[in-house]
């Protein structure tokens, strides 16, 4: 998610009920809110999902906080969707370029997972890239387009990384937030990223 999101840390008695619908959600009961920080992220396109991440681990939810609802993002599509279904989500002009961020960080595909890259500094890299390198990356590398199309949805242009390749890819979301690669056309490959975005 974007950098200059505001973070709101939640611990100890504050971070309990959050913790309760997490322990009873993924069926263990180890998170314990005095050992853990959990860190709160607004997010524009829901007016009541907020997005809860656990310091130090890989687990990420939405909360409704005046529901006490949680739904733990599992790296599928339909889990997003499903929080799309409920009250208060809305996409537009401003914030449908945020929400193709989080639903490529929140989703899986068959063969791997896809990241919407602004700048080289969001790639993930096995070693710092050579200046020269990273001066053509960095002038490669459009900002996210955004237009309305005939469908009442988005017609979005953005850089995506997949394995160790960047693509300029044709995207369609509609205004309930499902999700559509419409095209892409490859701009470099071998990128030296880790394996972790390899596998």
């Amino acid at each position: 998610m974007s950098a200059d999101k505001q973070i709101n840390i939640i611990e100890n008695s504050d971070a309990a009920p959050i913790i309760d619908l997490l322990n009873a959600q993924l069926e263990r009961s180890d998170l314990d809110p005095y050992e853990v920080k959990l860190q709160e992220f607004p997010l524009s396109f829901y007016k009541e999902w907020s997005l809860i991440a656990i310091e130090a681990s890989e687990i990420n939810a939405l909360y409704d906080a005046s529901l006490k609802q949680i739904i733990v993002l599992d790296g599928v599509a339909e889990t997003i969707e499903k929080a799309n279904s409920a009250k208060g989500f809305s996409l537009n002009q401003n914030n449908v370029a945020e929400y193709i961020q989080f639903y490529f960080k929140f989703t899986r595909g068959r063969h791997g997972v896809f990241q919407v890259i602004e700048n080289t500094d969001a790639i993930d890299w096995q070693a710092p890239p050579p200046i020269a390198t990273k001066k053509s990356l960095d002038e490669m590398i459009a900002p996210i387009i955004v237009s309305n199309n005939d469908s009442a949805g988005f017609d979005i242009e953005a850089c995506v990384l997949f394995k160790d390749s960047l693509f300029n890819t044709a995207i369609e979301v509609s205004m309930e937030g499902r999700v559509s690669i419409k095209g892409q056309e490859v701009l470099i490959k071998g990128l030296d990223v880790p394996d972790a975005t390899l596998s």
